[in-house]
């Protein structure tokens, strides 16, 4: 039985291109934060019905720490620097798949043009996911745009 496959991408939400594209203001929260979204993973399932000799599994408490566990395990990795972790991460869903948001804090240390590549990894389940963002990709009318 071959894994399950998803069609997941992964885009820097934040940046100026993409808010033009949307067609869309960059929202109040995402304010001082670079966020980087994930589009296509599975929706997080309610666990099972309880069984006897089972604990009652409280769905709001297995999604709260499933979201703990993805911020503790995502980074922002600039090449030879201190990865970023994320502030917060947020969901939602779209139709059968779910949207997540990690929000990294703009303060925590500043992103260049020197940097030149950027790495999101992060984990969902038993899935490991990574994406690379080239820099110079993402300069917009000659400014980097994050």
């Amino acid at each position: 039985m071959s894994p399950p496959e998803f069609d997941v991408r992964v885009r820097w939400e934040s940046a100026l291109p993409v808010r033009e594209a949307l067609k869309e203001k960059l929202p109040k929260e995402y304010e001082g934060y670079y966020v980087i979204a994930v589009h296509g993973l599975p929706q997080m399932r309610r666990p099972p019905m309880r069984r006897e000799g089972r604990p009652n599994i409280d769905p709001d408490q297995m999604r709260k720490r499933m979201m703990e566990r993805m911020k503790e395990n995502t980074l922002l990795s600039p090449k030879g620097r201190d990865a970023l972790k994320p502030e917060r991460v947020e969901t939602a869903t779209a139709g059968e798949s779910s949207i997540f948001l990690f929000f990294f804090p703009r303060g925590e240390a500043s992103i260049a043009l020197a940097d030149k590549e950027l790495t999101f990894s992060t984990v969902f389940g038993p899935m490991e996911l990574k994406a690379a963002f080239p820099l110079k990709d993402m300069v917009y009318r000659g400014k980097l745009e994050l």
